[in-house]
């Protein structure tokens, strides 16, 4: 600021040489400096005066606290000058926002999602087990077979339907097995909700086993299960009726039960 208020003065100084004199008289060089002391010496003064606290209409006074940036003080009373609706502070930017969609976007319009309608699926893999072993040292795996689904066949049912049935004959033949006992039945009515398939039991799946034949079963329904539909657990009910345990022996259900770490095979 100080520089071109030097500018401006030397400039001042000049142009009244030239309105005295009918020819433009320079300063010699030996006059430089002193007209550079001259022209200093009227910056400082005028900084010295601060003109721009008094002289400026549209700007207020900054306090010290402030930045030293002039604020604009806005005028009501100005003629054409409205002032900016002010934000209400009554509602998050959230709550703002979702207000604005829905005014964009009618009900009707937003898309749902249909858990249901993944029913494009050729192959799935439904589970059975397999002892290995003799005597008392025999031991469950789980044993992975390939199943095609028909087409527009919900996944789900399925393969629900695949575990009652059980393995086939040529399946069987190999040692194959089912846990889940003949009487096994479920509601068709399942629902997904992130992630989480509900499932609803009959009585009939936790009946005639024991402990290690319980996990068997529950093993055979997840990891059937998970992973169809994004599907990440299961949240099972007995008879549309929240458990916390299973059979006789009490095995533990949590709320929501993925995929046990097991041994699996294939045929």
């Amino acid at each position: 600021m100080l520089s071109g208020i030097l500018f401006v003065l030397v400039l001042l100084e000049k142009s009244m040489g030239s309105a005295t004199s009918p020819k433009l008289n320079l300063p010699s060089a030996s006059d430089i400096p002193q007209v550079r002391d001259n022209a200093t010496q009227k910056a400082h003064d005028l900084i010295a005066s601060e003109p721009w606290k008094n002289g400026f209409s549209g700007f207020k006074n900054v306090s010290p606290n402030d930045s030293e940036i002039p604020v604009v003080d806005f005028d009501e009373n100005s003629p054409g000058m409205k002032p900016a609706k002010k934000p209400e502070m009554d509602e998050s930017w959230e709550e703002q926002a979702r207000n604005e969609i829905d005014e964009l976007i009618p009900d009707e319009e937003i898309p749902v999602m249909d858990t249901k309608k993944s029913r494009n699926i050729e192959h799935v893999n439904v589970y059975f087990i397999k002892f290995f072993g003799t005597d008392n040292k025999a031991q469950s795996r789980l044993v992975r077979v390939p199943r095609l689904v028909p087409t527009n066949t919900d996944p789900i049912l399925y393969i629900l339907a695949e575990l009652k049935k059980g393995p086939r004959p040529e399946e069987s033949s190999k040692g194959v097995l089912n846990a889940i006992p003949d009487t096994f039945s479920y509601s068709k009515n399942y629902k997904i909700t992130d992630g989480i398939l509900h499932l609803d039991l009959s009585g009939s799946f936790e009946y005639g086993g024991g402990p290690e034949i319980i996990r068997d079963r529950l093993d055979q329904l997840t990891h059937s299960l998970v992973g169809i539909n994004d599907i990440r657990a299961i949240r099972f009910t007995i008879d549309r009726k929240k458990v916390t345990s299973l059979g006789g022996d009490g095995i533990p259900l949590p709320d929501v039960m993925g995929k046990r770490d097991r041994r699996i095979t294939t045929l």
